[in-house]
């Protein structure tokens, strides 16, 4: 995967319509006990980016629209969650009053998420680690 993708997810500065809101950012363990189980699907300018499954345990799936699925990892370091699939990325999640959160990384990349659900992937193939 490439590495501005590793998903996550992380700080919210404006709701997805782009008007200003206040936003607090999750904790790592609050993020996980939010996603761990479950599919998470985000989106970046409206459009669906990807979408990740994250089993527990450190590990998740990452799979772009219409692409082979990819394993990685994660794990959590300070306020951030990283992941390794091809190359390592880390992301903080923030969380505004309207409970629209965008996870934004290291590097300033950030996505919507557009929801959590418990649907699996549907990866074609064998998944790419």
């Amino acid at each position: 995967m490439r590495s501005t993708a590793a998903c996550l997810l992380f700080t919210l500065i404006a709701s997805t319509s782009g008007q200003a809101q206040s936003a607090d950012t999750m904790s790592p363990p609050d993020f996980l006990k939010l996603v761990e189980g479950k599919t998470v699907h985000y989106t970046k300018n409206g459009e669906h980016y990807g979408s990740e499954r994250f089993y527990g345990k450190g590990r998740a799936t990452w799979q772009f629209p219409g692409a082979t699925c990819e394993d990685g990892i994660y794990w959590q370091v300070e306020s951030e969650i990283c992941f390794r699939y091809s190359s390592p990325s880390c992301w903080s999640v923030s969380e505004n009053e309207a409970e629209e959160r965008v996870a934004i990384s290291r590097e300033g990349f950030s996505v919507v998420i557009e929801r959590i659900d418990d649907a699996p992937l549907k990866c074609d193939g064998n998944p790419v680690s």
